[in-house]
């Protein structure tokens, strides 16, 4: 694991001070800033994206509490550990709510906040990791819808028809599994419905008007003697588009 970046937001200075002496000599420990007000803290922790923060309930300017609820409205919030002495059932509920990594009772044995740091530090950054595959994989699929959409205007398909989402919808998962154009209606019509909230003979006549309106318009009477049926149109679709 490369080294655990910390910002500390805590107003018990020999706390602070004992802390820093004591991981000084871990070299998988970066103390980033030490901030004695919950404020200060906030905007160390914006600029400096840590990967955990170590705060007090008991801070000037910020409390805890509102501290650890504005991190966590972050979009890269980090791993958060309460180290306090002071605390209530309305505070460990509030702890909850707004989603502590962790929580310590002061005074802490230090050797035992070690693993604790990893394993929070590690939690957070596989969920990160897995935050920014969600991103990846949500911009790759508007992508390729996209490129569907458009090839199909190409060939005169109406872009505000609901047949054109639907055949959209159908290419890709098409290309994603060709067993469905076995059969239309039981396979790809009935995958589309699910994931387009419709059902399979509004699909399938929205995507036969659709193609329709393009074969009457122009836009594949030169590729196509006759106006094709959805397979044969969807074959054609496949078969000629790149992704």
């Amino acid at each position: 694991m490369s080294k655990i970046r910390i910002v500390i937001a805590d107003a018990d200075t020999l706390f602070t001070e004992h802390f820093c002496r004591f991981f000084k000599e871990y070299p998988d420990i970066e103390i980033l800033a030490v901030e004695s007000d919950g404020q200060s803290a906030l905007q160390k922790v914006k600029h400096l994206h840590p990967d955990v923060v170590l705060f007090d309930l008991v801070l000037p300017g910020l409390d805890g509490i509102s501290l650890l609820r504005a991190i966590n409205d972050l979009s890269d919030a980090p791993a958060t550990i309460c180290c306090t002495r002071f605390y209530s059932d309305v505070a460990l509920e509030a702890i909850r709510t707004y989603g502590a990594s962790y929580l310590l009772f002061k005074p802490v044995e230090l050797h035992t906040l070690h693993p604790v740091l990893c394993s929070c530090t590690e939690m957070y950054r596989n969920m990160k990791r897995l935050n920014h595959s969600c991103d990846m994989e949500n911009v790759d699929s508007d992508h390729v819808n996209a490129h569907i959409r458009n090839y199909l205007v190409s060939l005169g398909i109406p872009s505000k028809l609901s047949g054109c989402s639907y055949l959209t919808e159908a290419v890709r998962l098409a290309k994603l599994d060709s067993t469905l154009m076995r059969n239309l209606s039981r396979g790809l019509y009935l995958e589309i419905s699910r994931n387009l909230n419709s059902t399979p003979c509004r699909i399938e006549r929205s995507m036969r008007s659709a193609i329709s309106i393009a074969y009457h318009r122009g836009g594949l009477d030169r590729k196509m003697s006759n106006c094709p049926s959805n397979k044969e149109f969807l074959n054609y679709v496949l078969n000629n588009i790149e992704l």
